[in-house]
Order: C-alpha cells, then structure tokens, then sequence
C-alpha cells in the first residue's frame, strides 16, 4: 500500500483498502491507508471514519494528532452563516398589526 501512497496513485490504493476491508474489516493497516488516502483528496469526514477506527483496532497507534489535523480542516472549511446588518431599529419597523 505504501508504495501506491508514495505514487499518489491514490484511486488504486483506496480500491486495493476497500477490498482488503470487505474480506477483513478489522484491519488497521487498510483503514490507516484508506484514510490517508481519502484525507489526501479532501475528502474529511470519510477520512475521520476510518482514521478514528485504528486505535480501536490497534494498540499503541496514537491517531491523536491526524485525527485533530482533520478536524480543524473540517472545522476551517464549514461555512458560517453570513451576517444580516439590520439597518432599523425595532422602533422604526411598522407595526404589524396596524
């Protein structure tokens, strides 16, 4: 797999760790691959599922800092709602009612 990483042939690595996952879903090494992978071409939240899986799976491998890296990618790419500039105040808007 590492050589596929090292390549950047990045669709036939996550296609190689999507087989090896179906016939052995624990397999720490195909999720760490398939999560790089995806982080790689930008695809986050998918990469967080698999990467967050590891430590699950596999004693000793701190995912601590590639799993924080994600998130505050995630975090700086989530749009924020525009702010509305209310130009009146509730005083100047016409009664409803009226």
């Amino acid at each position: 797999m590492q050589p596929l990483l090292d390549r950047g042939d990045l669709d036939t690595l996550m296609e190689k760790c999507r087989e090896r996952l179906m016939l052995f879903n624990d397999d720490a090494a195909a999720h760490y691959f398939l999560g790089v992978a995806l982080h790689r071409r930008g695809e986050l939240r998918q990469a967080l599922v698999h990467l967050k899986r590891i430590p699950e799976l596999q004693a000793g491998w701190d995912m601590r800092p590639m799993i924080q890296a994600v998130e505050d990618k995630l975090t700086a790419l989530e749009e924020k709602p525009d702010l509305k500039v209310v130009k009146t105040t509730p005083a100047d808007r016409p009664d409803p009612a009226k």
